[in-house]
């Protein structure tokens, strides 16, 4: 299942980019992951401690790292079918949700939204440095640096 995770996360944000996550095939200390029962989509997700790059102070709180679905099933409802399953999981806790953002795209960002999502700030060239220190290629920007702007959300716990 791991080498499945992987694949889609390299093939759908770049390169090289499982690497934030993975280190000899296996999730890096912190990290969990959730997915839904054919295993065509996916979250990873972290306690906000475990995030320092985006300075949460919160202690009960998480952030949803990544979410990923297998190209053969977007379009069918399996990426919001695999968020509402961590939403429920972790409603009790406020959630910080980092986004990618490219060019016009709003990637999950109206469905965040939707569900209670608030902007917390914007850091334009987010991952700047860490493309350039572990040599993944963005999907958008090709080979390192990625100069993509990453927004940060917070869906407040329930």
């Amino acid at each position: 299942m791991m080498e499945k995770l992987i694949y889609l996360i390299d093939i759908n944000f770049g390169r090289g980019y499982s690497s934030a996550y993975f280190e000899k095939g296996e999730l890096k200390p912190g990290y969990k992951y959730l997915n839904n029962e054919e295993q065509s989509a996916y979250v990873i997700f972290s306690e906000a401690k475990n995030n320092p790059g985006l300075n949460i102070e919160q202690k009960q709180s998480y952030v949803l790292n990544l979410a990923v679905v297998d190209k053969n099933f977007q379009g069918q409802g399996k990426g919001s079918e695999i968020l509402n399953l961590f939403f429920e999981r972790y409603s009790s806790y406020d959630i910080y949700i980092p986004l990618w953002i490219y060019n016009d795209s709003d990637n999950l960002m109206n469905w965040f939204i939707k569900k209670g999502a608030k902007l917390l700030q914007s850091f334009n060239e987010h991952w700047k440095a860490d493309s350039v220190a572990k040599g993944y290629e963005c999907l958008q920007c090709g080979v390192p640096p990625c100069l993509c702007r990453m927004d940060l959300y917070v869906l407040k716990a329930q």
